[in-house]
């Protein structure tokens, strides 16, 4: 047998659908996750950096986690799409408000500071318009409160993000109502819209370092060599730095 050529690692690829002989260090790196691995699975998931809403860019191939908002016709379509295989079509608007909305009140914590974006483009042979990211805030008895993250010229002919920073600040005297993420063409029924790729992200979260390690004392021999390797995928997450390193002390 070559022993050279086998991986001297038990649950490496996390077969075993838990993180049995690994240690995790950071908040957010405590959970592998189906559906996600190379291989085998599993794979070991950095929730720190992790896009917090469910089918963000409709590659399930339909509108799980995603309401119509407002009077709309809207279609889960495969061309155009900014990455991946889907994107979302809102048609046909009724009201100016109208546009695809998540539901972020079990998604977002009180004081807490989130990324939110998305990827929007305007219909085939659709004029120019400007298109709105917005949060939409309630408390019972009250008007909406509604906090426009941006709004950007969009057009027919590319994608265009819509990004900006939205922190959940709730009176601890009143009682939510509604709490959403909603997309919409500004103040207009004929401008309809696709959009894709939506993000929303824990700041705080992002600005840990969650890490995996793995204790090699009896893994390794001195004097010979290892080659090491593992397999990483971003998602959609923001490009970044990912270091692997082997730490040695003495007592």
């Amino acid at each position: 047998v070559d022993t050279d050529s086998i991986n001297l690692l038990s649950n490496s690829g996390f077969e075993l659908g838990n993180l049995s002989e690994w240690d995790t260090i950071g908040s957010g790196a405590e959970g592998v996750a189906v559906g996600v691995a190379r291989s085998g699975g599993f794979a070991w998931l950095n929730s720190s950096s992790t896009d917090l809403i469910v089918n963000p860019g409709f590659e399930l191939g339909n509108k799980t986690g995603w309401i119509e908002n407002g009077g709309q016709t809207s279609s889960i379509v495969s061309d155009p799409v900014h990455t991946g295989d889907y994107a979302w079509l809102t048609d046909q608007i009724t009201v100016t408000w109208a546009g695809p909305t998540i539901e972020l009140d079990q998604i977002m914590v009180d004081g807490q500071t989130y990324t939110v974006a998305v990827q929007a483009r305007l219909k085939e042979g659709v004029a120019a318009t400007d298109v709105n990211l917005r949060v939409n805030k309630k408390y019972e008895g009250e008007e909406n409160e509604s906090t426009i993250i941006e709004t950007a010229s969009v057009t027919d002919a590319e994608w265009v993000e819509l990004a900006g920073n939205y922190t959940l600040s709730l009176d601890p005297g009143k009682t939510l109502e509604n709490l959403f993420f909603l997309v919409n063409a500004n103040e207009s029924t004929d401008k309809s819209f696709y959009i894709d790729d939506a993000v929303v992200r824990n700041q705080e979260a992002v600005s840990g370092n969650a890490s995996l390690s793995r204790n090699l004392i009896n893994v390794m021999l001195p004097g010979k060599s290892y080659s090491l390797s593992a397999w990483i995928n971003l998602g959609k997450s923001p490009g970044g730095e990912v270091t692997m390193s082997v730490v040695k002390k003495y007592v």
